[in-house]
């Protein structure tokens, strides 16, 4: 009874099963969550202004210290926001995906400013669930990782704080 077909099905099942408890752990929706939306994803906007409830862009003043300026207290910079709004204007899995991946960067660019050991392994595992959230809702994860990094990471002061994150 172990024919090619019964092997398919098996490996197709336990490929189900990791997907949904992927999901489950990473706190990432599922596709089909009621809540998707499968507009156009690529259409550029070139100002906050026609996209209504996003914060004003913080400029220079965002840049001042490490943790920017989250206006919201979201836990996700304004900057970063507008960035990820504008990048998927229509996609609120994506976005959705590039905001959790945001949160954990900026935590883990405060907690590379503090180096406290338990606070890195703590947000070295969330950075993990994001990675894993943005590989479920985007064709390209290392190129949608990347581009959070270089929104993040936009100062000198960051770009140590974040180095030192990674050597602790």
């Amino acid at each position: 009874m172990n024919t090619p077909t019964k092997k398919l099905i098996m490996a197709g099942g336990a490929l189900v099963v990791l997907v949904l408890v992927s999901c489950g752990l990473t706190g990432c929706k599922a596709p089909w969550d009621k809540d998707r939306n499968q507009g156009n994803s690529t259409v550029p906007i070139t100002g906050t202004a026609e996209i209504p409830g996003l914060p004003p862009d913080p400029g220079e003043a965002g840049k001042a210290t490490l943790a920017g300026i989250d206006s919201d207290n979201d836990g996700v910079r304004d900057d970063e926001l507008i960035a990820i709004v504008k990048r998927y204007p229509n996609d609120k899995n994506k976005q959705s995906a590039l905001i959790q991946d945001a949160k954990v960067l900026q935590e883990a660019i405060i907690a590379g400013s503090l180096s406290d050991k338990q606070e890195v392994f703590r947000i070295a595992k969330a950075i993990s669930r994001s990675l894993d959230c943005l590989r479920q809702r985007t064709e390209d994860p290392s190129i949608e990782s990347s581009f959070i990094e270089d929104i993040a990471i936009n100062t000198k002061a960051r770009g140590e704080a974040y180095g030192n994150f990674n050597s602790i």
